[in-house]
């Protein structure tokens, strides 16, 4: 019994001595690189989340109809930004259609900033500005501002909720002019 113990001690010793001889010394520079680059790529796929995000909000099709536009937002958040937004939908589409009184609303991007970084519930989360125009189906072609949370889920970022009425007001008060 003793025996097959150091036979088995044995094999672990020499796999491991043949794993530590295969690697290659990285240095402290190539680890920031590598790191930097990672950091690089998700900041960008936050920005497109947010931006993504807000052109869905703003490009309405009411032909389509609703079920279209729920598709449309799902296809674009959280899980839980899903079901939240859907339910908004539901609530409100006939408001939307009565209001607008439209074909389509379309909307084109100005400019995106990025406002704050944080952990919530976990996540990593980040909050935008995102700046669009009303292009056709508005009343006037005026900006379209959204202040939107995009959140990591499952490794991808993912537009999480627009903020709300005391949030905007709280960021507008601290970082903006």
């Amino acid at each position: 019994m003793k025996q097959k113990w150091i036979l088995q001690w044995i094999c672990v010793l020499v796999v491991s001595l043949m794993g530590i001889a295969g690697c290659k010394n990285i240095t402290m520079e190539e680890q920031r690189s590598t790191a930097t680059v990672f950091e690089q790529t998700s900041m960008l796929q936050a920005k497109e989340a947010a931006e993504t995000g807000a052109l869905v909000f703003c490009n309405i099709d009411f032909e389509k109809g609703k079920e279209a536009y729920k598709t449309m937002i799902c296809e674009v958040t959280t899980t839980l930004g899903c079901n939240y937004l859907s339910s908004e939908i539901d609530n409100n589409w006939d408001a939307l259609v009565t209001t607008y009184d439209t074909d389509a609303l379309e909307c084109e991007f100005v400019s995106s900033e990025l406002i704050e970084e944080s952990t919530q519930f976990g996540f990593p989360v980040q909050i935008w500005f995102v700046r669009l125009v009303g292009t056709i189906g508005w009343q006037d072609q005026t900006n379209r501002d959204y202040w939107l949370q995009v959140a990591n889920e499952s490794g991808e970022w993912k537009l999480n909720r627009v903020l709300s009425l005391t949030e905007i007001q709280y960021y507008k008060e601290r970082y903006q002019d």
